[in-house]
């Protein structure tokens, strides 16, 4: 999977957290927030854009010994078009599968679990364009 850069990143804090300053037990780990920003393709002959929605959280950072504030940003992607390959394929696949493929990269960051039975649709897809047979008679 190839890494992308994030040069514009825009937040804001969600109203519940904002809500939950307020009570007695906050801690910092209680902040989250909705962001949008732009994805860029690092590879010089792509540079392609792309959108990512997602959500925040923090996390508290081992390292303190710089002085700095011991809680980070950390981003969950919820959406992100086009969505990056995280299964990469041959430019020989056959139309039909890369089309499953194609369905399973863009499913991984909305819905983890229905990109997994689009994964299953791609091995259909697969067999099929070999030729087996979808079902077979098995004397026991």
């Amino acid at each position: 999977m190839t890494r992308h850069r994030l040069p514009h990143l825009e937040g804001e804090e969600t109203v519940r957290s904002k809500r939950a300053r307020t009570h007695g037990d906050w801690e910092p780990d209680w902040v989250t927030e909705h962001f949008v920003g732009w994805l860029v393709c690092p590879n010089q002959e792509c540079k392609e854009r792309a959108i990512i929605v997602g959500h925040t959280g923090q996390k508290e950072i081992i390292d303190e010994s710089d002085g700095s504030d011991p809680w980070g940003r950390v981003l969950y992607p919820e959406f992100i078009t086009p969505a990056p390959d995280i299964i990469e394929l041959p430019t020989s696949t056959p139309k039909q599968v890369t089309k499953a493929i194609e369905a399973v990269n863009a499913l991984y960051w909305i819905d983890p679990n229905a990109a997994g039975n689009r994964v299953r649709v791609a091995v259909e897809e697969i067999l099929t364009t070999r030729h087996l047979p979808k079902t077979q008679i098995v004397k026991g």
